[in-house]
């Protein structure tokens, strides 16, 4: 199994309050390929948040997300074509805090909520995650 994900994408983003307050929108769109089978997926997202910057280490960050997966199913060989296959319609808000108090180590925290509105499937499904991560790292 193998995939391939060409992407493009462009924000807008403005700051504010001496650079402290960004506020930002995007769009992006991925085609995902996939071999031998399964399935193609375009998918189109659209995006808006805003972060703060309450010290220089110590960074807040909220984002709203609009994904839209849509699915071509490809029959079983020889076929070529692929079929409208589901839709997936993802709404995402995040909240995460990142504080970084050395040049080599990053402290975070977030929180999510995610809902999956699919069409032409059996499920929706809706999930909070809440969590946190200590990252090390050597720049070099």
């Amino acid at each position: 199994y193998r995939e391939h994900n060409p992407f493009v994408s462009g924000v807008q983003s403005w700051s504010f309050l001496e650079n402290r307050l960004s506020a930002f929108y995007g769009y992006e769109y991925d085609h995902k390929f996939t071999n031998p089978n399964g399935f193609d997926r375009d998918e189109h997202t659209l995006f808006t948040g805003a972060s703060y910057s309450w010290l220089n280490n110590l960074v807040s960050q909220m984002v709203l997300r609009q994904n839209w997966q849509l699915y071509d199913a490809r029959p079983a060989p020889p076929a070529l074509v692929t079929v409208n296959g589901r839709q997936e319609w993802v709404s995402t808000l995040a909240l995460q805090t990142v504080w970084q108090p050395l040049n080599w180590m990053q402290v975070s925290a977030f929180g999510l909520a995610s809902y999956d509105n699919s069409v032409n499937s059996t499920r929706d499904y809706k999930v909070a995650n809440a969590g946190g991560e200590i990252r090390a790292f050597w720049k070099f």
